[in-house]
């Protein structure tokens, strides 16, 4: 029961909310909200979405996630590393992905958006493949070493073609409802995917520890998981490279509203 102060407090704040506008949640004053379920009141578009580049964005972002996540658990869990050596084993990882994305740039303006991210993500799949025959005993430069350069080239060739084709088309005024719909597509899929990947590592390991007869915290257990883990992680990977090389648009199309700003630069002079 609610104490007669906070009701009336309630009742006005309910007032006063119903007085307000609606607050547009679009450019140019139309709501995104209401053209995504009832159809514009007005011109077709506020924003021009790249449902593809999300769409390779959310999965280069699962990925990318659930792989940090499986190799972290792999380092400690199996090769028994500590929280230290697992952070300096990545740090191959990290080298590649920063020089990758500084080649990236200049590949780009070479090759254009689709091949250059196509050929990230099937580097990133040929790291995840390789990944996915990881022994109990493994060895670091032998077993983990050459996957993690490769992988973060892979990564470092996706992440900067990726951005840029979900950039390309959009108006200067829209370029940060754009931005931040590709970060949310980041952190949604990486999300999605640490859950979806964790979920299948552990159901694989406890039936290979039911069907082998050892704890599911075994070794070989953990390993047997964490393959599994790495398989889908390959096969979603491979599912990228075809969104990319199929769907994402190569070349920002020729826009009228980009051509029009210097006339109304020379008007307003």
């Amino acid at each position: 029961m609610w104490p007669p102060e906070a009701e009336t407090g309630l009742m006005k704040f309910a007032a006063l909310a119903a007085s307000w506008p609606a607050a547009p949640t679009g450019p140019a004053g139309t709501s995104a909200a209401r053209d995504a379920t009832t159809g514009p009141a007005g011109p077709a578009s506020a924003v021009a979405v790249a449902p593809d580049a999300n769409a390779a964005m959310a999965i280069v972002g699962g990925v990318a996630f659930s792989e940090f996540f499986l190799l972290t658990l792999y380092l400690q869990d199996v090769l028994h590393y500590s929280a230290v050596e697992s952070g300096v084993a990545f740090s191959g990882f990290a080298l590649s992905v920063v020089v990758a994305s500084n080649v990236a740039q200049w590949v780009v303006g070479r090759l254009g958006v689709r091949p250059t991210l196509t050929a990230g993500l099937l580097a990133s799949a040929l790291s995840v493949a390789w990944l996915t025959r990881l022994p109990v005993d493994g060895s670091y430069f032998w077993d983990l070493f050459p996957a993690f350069v490769l992988g973060g080239a892979g990564l470092g060739l996706s992440f900067v073609p990726v951005t840029i084709a979900s950039l390309t088309g959009v108006a200067p005024a829209d370029a940060g409802v754009a931005s931040g719909l590709i970060n949310t597509s980041r952190q949604i899929g990486g999300a999605v995917g640490i859950a979806a990947v964790s979920a299948l590592a552990a159901t694989s390991t406890r039936t290979f520890a039911d069907a082998h007869g050892v704890a599911p915290t075994s070794g070989l257990a953990l390993d047997h998981g964490f393959q599994t883990g790495l398989y889908a992680l390959t096969g979603l990977l491979v599912l990228g490279a075809v969104i990319a090389a199929t769907l994402v648009r190569s070349a920002p199309p020729a826009a009228g509203a980009v051509e029009d700003e210097p006339v109304l630069l020379d008007e307003a002079a």
